[in-house]
């Protein structure tokens, strides 16, 4: 990744967690609920370790994870 050459480690670590949600995205369409799962958490990983609440929550409500997405805004 251009990011990884520049030693953006931040943009990395987001365009990988973007890199996952998009994937996770992919595996709904195919009804492939464990590579969902385990692509948004990693996605939901990445993004908290940016400090990025929004993008990980976003992706908590889609795993329907309500109370751990509120959980995040609240420990923010």
């Amino acid at each position: 990744m251009c990011f990884a050459k520049a030693k953006d480690h931040r943009g990395e670590t987001i365009a990988r967690a973007k890199i996952y949600e998009e994937d996770g995205r992919i595996c709904d369409a195919e009804d492939d609920i464990e590579g969902f799962r385990q692509n948004l958490e990693a996605a939901v990983g990445l993004f908290l370790e940016m400090n990025l609440i929004g993008e990980a929550s976003r992706n908590l409500v889609r795993m329907a994870q309500f109370e751990r997405a509120a959980g995040e805004w609240n420990f923010a």
